[in-house]
């Protein structure tokens, strides 16, 4: 089966209970280890929920969502994260707050246009 949405192909998607201060990691590409993870912060200074993208070792990417304390916080357009296999990757995501930090990650994992030189 495939599952499209809108110009986009699915290439996963899913939900995690995630567990209270461990980071969510997505392997791609287990050959070359090329890793998207997700770690969830709290800022007590500025409370705003926001996303802070780094690179991660030394193929992937680390995404920090901080203060995404409340109920379904997320991305309303697709977010752009790189390329994988040629094609442009992108992330639809929503998380609820469970008690004590641990939260409910929904997330889709979209393919978009071809890419020259992708990974």
């Amino acid at each position: 089966m495939k599952i499209k949405v809108g110009e986009y192909d699915i290439l996963d998607s899913g939900t995690i209970v995630s567990i209270e201060d461990e980071p969510i990691d997505f392997v791609l590409v287990e050959n070359i280890g090329y890793t998207i993870r997700v770690v969830f912060e709290n800022d007590s200074e500025d409370k705003s929920s926001r996303m802070k993208g780094v690179p991660f070792d030394k193929v992937g990417a680390k995404l920090t969502l901080i203060n995404f304390n409340s109920i379904g916080v997320g991305n309303i357009k697709p977010l752009q994260i790189g390329t994988l296999n040629y094609r442009e990757l992108f992330l639809n995501y929503r998380v609820y707050s469970l008690d004590k930090g641990a939260k409910t990650f929904h997330y889709t994992w979209l393919l978009g246009k071809e890419v020259k030189n992708g990974n």
